[in-house]
């Protein structure tokens, strides 16, 4: 124990006078306490050991070992170690008497992830996007961001928000992070987006006339894209296609930015298109440009159908052309008698420049027929003023000599029954319309007598229906019945 002992010469039972003295002074050293027993952090960084050990008492010395008794290695760089357990020790700065060791403190310094595409390089054509994620594979615990810039940390500034839907160009890098450790790569990597130009494509004409010479069409391209080639199409009207063109015949240059025909025998009335495609894979097409031949025999349209019906207060005219040439516009006109005819209303056509050789529809309304039976015809005019006058067509619209009908019951909620006052032909037709304008079922009427029925059945939901009776393309009833 401490304290101070002498010591004394002693020869038999005789003791020296004087004695040496020794103080013994047992030092108290205790085992210090840490602020943390382990410390994580990402390579290539270490950690310092000292910023977790306590403030020596004095007297003592703080020392860090391997292991957990005194005689185990010391660390001999304390501020800046790997991944391992050390042990903290106190020791007397005199006697150098250590005491025992504080609680192991572990290090860990984790691995970095790494990161790779499949490729570095992605385009796609104007408006398109490309898709970043797919040049980057799947990991189990990583998660990949893609960044604007190559700055390591990265910076949430430049995150891209949508990497999947890329539509910008530019050089985009990507980093991996360890989602349990929050490591990140050391490196990126990195993929060059190119969003090439689609040709922006102009045709010398939409239209052109030929009196007899050859002629040629030809495309230009406006923008700047590299190597483009091309290919000129033929419109197929019966079947709705477009087929590419080869040299031969009368067609020369199909490949090529102008498209030569060595004669105009056929070709009135077809319709040519080029399909631009650039070096990087990007194509348009050209409008549509039709050939005409100037032949004043040639019929300025073709019209498959002009008819009308009165819906019960007003008389509703169609008409449709297979195609149309140089047409400025149709006039439609009316008559009581057939002989005298007055302007209704005029009609722009609908063609480009006034050509098409797809089918166009018109239709239009008159609000004020005439008692009894109204006349009409179409007045067709071209762009330098001559016209052509078509058949004329009646509509009928003065219901006293029209068959009157009764509907009934109304509302119903399995049957109605329909009854006129006239015996119709075997044409007339009974329609019933849902409120989308959708038919739902048709009938023949009557069979030569006064008094037709029809089941509302299940295929029939509660709602309102329209009832149409009419003969050929003239409507002789329309009323609402409801389904409940």
């Amino acid at each position: 124990m401490a304290g101070t002992y002498y010591v004394f010469s002693k020869s038999g039972n005789c003791y020296s006078n004087n004695a040496s003295s020794v103080v013994l002074t047992i030092d108290d050293v205790t085992a210090p306490v840490l602020s943390a027993s382990l410390s994580s952090v990402c390579s290539p960084a270490s950690i310092d050991l000292t910023a977790f050990q306590p403030v020596p008492s004095s007297g003592t010395i703080l020392e860090w070992h391997t292991g957990n008794t005194y005689t185990s290695s010391s660390v001999s760089t304390p501020t800046s170690v790997s991944s391992g357990t050390y042990y903290l020790f106190a020791k007397s700065s005199v006697g150098l008497c250590y005491g025992n060791s504080s609680s192991g403190f572990s290090v860990t310094i984790n691995s970095l992830p790494s990161i790779t595409s499949s490729t570095n390089a992605l385009q796609t054509c104007a408006p398109g996007s490309v898709d970043l994620t797919s040049t980057i594979s799947n990991t189990a615990g990583i998660t990949t961001q893609w960044y604007s810039s190559n700055v390591n940390p990265p910076d949430a500034s430049n995150l891209v928000s949508q990497p999947a839907q890329v539509s910008q160009g530019g050089t985009y890098y990507s980093f991996a992070f360890n989602n349990s450790t929050s490591c990140v790569s050391a490196s990126s990597a990195s993929v060059a987006v190119t969003i090439n130009s689609v040709p922006t494509l102009s045709l010398t004409s939409d239209t052109y006339t030929t009196s007899g010479n050859p002629i040629s069409m030809s495309v230009s391209i406006t923008n700047t894209i590299s190597s483009p080639s091309y290919q000129w199409q033929i419109y197929n009207s019966a079947s709705d296609t477009w087929s590419n063109l080869s040299d031969g015949g009368i067609y020369s240059g199909s490949t090529s930015s102008v498209l030569s025909f060595s004669s105009n025998t056929g070709l009135d009335g077809e319709a040519y298109r080029c399909q631009v495609t650039s070096g990087a894979g990007c194509s348009d097409k050209t409008s549509i440009a039709v050939v005409g031949i100037d032949n004043s025999s040639a019929l300025p349209i073709e019209l498959i159908s002009f008819i009308g019906v009165n819906d019960g207060v007003y008389n509703r005219l169609f008409w449709s052309t297979a195609t149309e040439k140089n047409n400025a516009l149709f006039t439609v006109e009316k008559s009581s008698d057939g002989v005298n005819f007055v302007k209704l209303e005029d009609i722009q056509s609908k063609g480009k420049n006034g050509n098409s050789i797809f089918k166009l529809d018109y239709q239009t309304l008159d609000y004020t027929p005439f008692d009894n039976i109204t006349y009409y015809r179409l007045k067709q005019t071209d762009f330098d003023g001559s016209y052509d006058i078509s058949n004329l067509i009646a509509v009928w619209s003065n219901k006293k000599q029209e068959p009157s009908f009764s509907v009934y019951p109304n509302p119903t909620n399995g049957e109605i029954k329909i009854s006129t006052n006239k015996i119709l032909s075997k044409d007339t037709k009974i329609e019933i319309i849902n409120q989308l304008g959708q038919k739902v079922t048709e009938s023949s009427y009557f069979n030569q007598s006064l008094e037709s029925k029809i089941k509302i059945d299940e295929q029939f939901k509660n709602g309102l229906y329209f009832i149409i009776i009419r003969n050929d393309d003239h409507i002789l009833f329309k009323d609402g019945i409801i389904k409940y």
